[in-house]
């Protein structure tokens, strides 16, 4: 399980090929974007950074039996790709292959040529893309980028554009957005400064914070190790589940930023 650390003119990152999961990203000028807890463990349920959860998301569609939640690719090392410089950014690219997850419980419900490839872009902005190809036989999906914000304190927190007025987070909430990105991004408002998030691809936000009487049961959070964090992620998941037919597949994107609240979104 290697990490990876990039250092550019724009930014430096931290990522793993554990589940080709994101656990750092610090624009020049800017605030650490990621929350990881301190006793994060990589072999269990990872909470921090970007997890991607695939073929399922949570414990999956009405009807669909799974075995854990989350679904099969985090739980494994992807096959890194390489690296490659792109103008004071740097770009990393990770494969996986249904075979890959063949021995997890689950990965019997899926086409065994099933594939994955992920793309991050690091510099000013953070750029993700998310594929997922059958080439043989149609399959349904679930998909997110579980992404963990880092916000100092939840209780200062708003996201803006889920619909109606801005949703205030001040402990556990757990809520599926349906269609909040198809009428454009959302915004994370802080003290200090804005997380902007975009996608393509998906439609979906889901907003989610343990609280503090849940985190107390999670072997990995510490303290008010949930009071500093807030997932604000973007997918296709339950009703909205992707369709890809077969010879097909889809493609997810997202695209964060960062500004103080008194200057424009870097990158």
């Amino acid at each position: 399980m290697a990490k990876r650390s990039i250092s550019n003119a724009s930014c430096t990152a931290t990522v793993m090929d554990r589940g080709a999961t994101i656990l750092s990203w610090h624009p020049e000028g800017a605030h650490e974007a990621l929350f990881v807890t301190r006793d994060a463990n990589p072999d269990a349920e990872f909470h921090g950074g970007i997890p991607i959860c695939a073929p399922w998301f949570g414990m999956g569609r009405e009807g669909v039996e799974v075995p854990h939640k989350h679904g099969l690719v985090r739980w494994v090392d992807w096959d890194f790709q390489g690296v490659k410089d792109l103008n004071g950014a740097t770009e990393l690219t990770w494969t996986l292959d249904q075979e890959s997850v063949a021995h997890l419980p689950g990965a019997e419900a899926y086409p065994r040529d099933l594939r994955y490839r992920y793309e991050a872009t690091f510099g000013a902005r953070l750029d993700v893309a998310l594929t997922i190809e059958s080439p043989t036989e149609p399959v349904v999906v679930d998909s997110a980028l579980h992404t963990y914000f880092l916000v100092n304190n939840v209780r200062q927190s708003e996201v803006h554009g889920l619909g109606g007025a801005p949703l205030e987070v001040r402990g556990a909430h757990d809520a599926i957005h349906f269609g909040a990105l198809d009428d454009g991004g959302v915004d994370i408002r802080l003290p200090d400064r804005i997380i902007s998030v975009e996608a393509e691809g998906a439609r979906d936000v889901i907003v989610w914070n343990p609280g503090q009487e849940y985190a107390e049961g999670l072997d990995d959070f510490a303290g008010e190790d949930w009071a500093r964090m807030l997932c604000v992620e973007v997918g296709n998941v339950q009703r909205h589940a992707i369709e890809i037919p077969a010879g097909g597949s889809h493609t997810m994107a997202m695209t964060i930023r960062i500004a103080s609240r008194s200057h424009s979104l870097i990158g």
